[in-house]
């Protein structure tokens, strides 16, 4: 999967709306009616073929300036750069603080995360019970906290752009395109999802 700049959108993408409600994204317009939908209006219909689940795309939830292909369960939740920042912070800390997709086996790099597989050495079911257990808690409350902050960026990077309402996502990606956002805007964008998930979460890493 590639994040996708405004000059490289294809025809997938082009019945895709911001919401101005909830900033997901959604589609109208479809000839085959297989629209995504945003948090407003949840999807209620069929699973589309060869997706696990019912959306296209998504904008990264930590800058919310690149387009992200999504609809599998290994759909990342970042960016490349973005990506790259979340994993240092989970490594420093050595324990996962940002998760970087949906799916547990996406997180197996987070250092002490127990092991997956009875077979590996030393793990019992009590052990293994436990540590998915905590992974999975783990995930679903880092995606809530990245969906709340998607919606305190999005809205900032409306206003910087100077659009509003529902705006249609080739509109947005090429205002951002055209505005080309410095590293340091991402840099900014991601002290502020430090600051949401706790208040220092470059303190000092745990000690074992």
């Amino acid at each position: 999967m590639t994040d996708r700049p405004a000059d490289s959108l294809d025809e997938r993408y082009r019945y895709l709306y911001i919401c101005s409600t909830c900033y997901g994204l959604y589609e109208t317009g479809r000839p085959d009616g297989e629209e995504q939908r945003c948090a407003c209006h949840p999807d209620k219909g069929p699973r589309w073929p060869s997706y696990d689940f019912n959306q296209r795309a998504m904008l990264c939830r930590c800058c919310g300036l690149n387009l992200l292909p999504s609809g599998s369960r290994w759909a990342p939740f970042f960016c490349r750069e973005c990506q790259l920042l979340a994993m240092g912070v989970s490594v420093w800390n050595r324990r996962l603080i940002f998760p970087i997709g949906r799916h547990s086996l996406m997180h197996t790099w987070v250092p002490d995360t127990p092991s997956a597989s009875l077979g590996d050495g030393g793990n019992n079911g009590d052990t293994l019970v436990e540590g998915l257990h905590g992974a999975l808690q783990g995930i679903a409350g880092g995606a809530d906290g990245l969906r709340l902050w998607y919606t305190t960026i999005m809205p900032r990077n409306l206003r910087r752009l100077g659009l509003k309402g529902d705006v249609s996502l080739r509109e947005y990606m090429e205002a951002v395109a055209t505005e080309a956002p410095a590293l340091s805007t991402r840099l900014e964008a991601f002290d502020g999802l430090c600051r949401l998930f706790q208040p220092d979460p470059l303190q000092a890493p745990r000690t074992t």
